[in-house]
């Protein structure tokens, strides 16, 4: 995996996040209590889990957009005996990142320090700021 510069540098005990971890992220942003926290976050996995239970599509924007697609019948290969097996067709979860979530795995987009605006750059630029739109003075 490549550095990239965006990303914070992880503990090297694991690489991986857990649902706790990102509970305490939320509880340290926000100052919230972290039973209330939790409830939240377990709520919000609940939602998603049983709308893609029925067979609803979750769009969260600049996030992405999560849904349930068929997976065709293939032909699989038992790993034990070599055996070819069929595998039956069966729904799927299929995650497509959005926008922001996309440019931050580039290595794009640097998180806003002032909470105004985001700074990206292309896949092979120097990373620029960009601005907030100003009002405009005719109305």
């Amino acid at each position: 995996m490549r550095n990239v510069p965006s990303m914070p540098d992880l503990p090297k005990v694991s690489r991986n996040v857990t649902k706790k971890d990102l509970i305490e992220s939320v509880v340290r942003k926000t100052n919230h209590k972290r039973p209330v926290v939790r409830e939240v976050v377990e709520s919000l996995l609940d939602s998603i889990t049983l709308e893609l239970g029925r067979g609803r599509r979750i769009e969260l924007r600049n996030f992405g957009i999560f849904m349930v697609r068929l997976r065709r019948e293939r032909a699989a290969r038992n790993p034990k005996t070599k055996d070819r097996v069929n595998v039956p067709e069966k729904p799927a979860v299929k995650f497509k990142a959005g926008r922001d979530m996309r440019a931050a795995v580039e290595g794009r987009m640097i998180p806003p320090s002032d909470g105004k605006h985001v700074r990206h750059a292309a896949p092979d630029a120097p990373i620029v700021e960009t601005k907030p739109l100003r009002a405009s003075s005719r109305a």
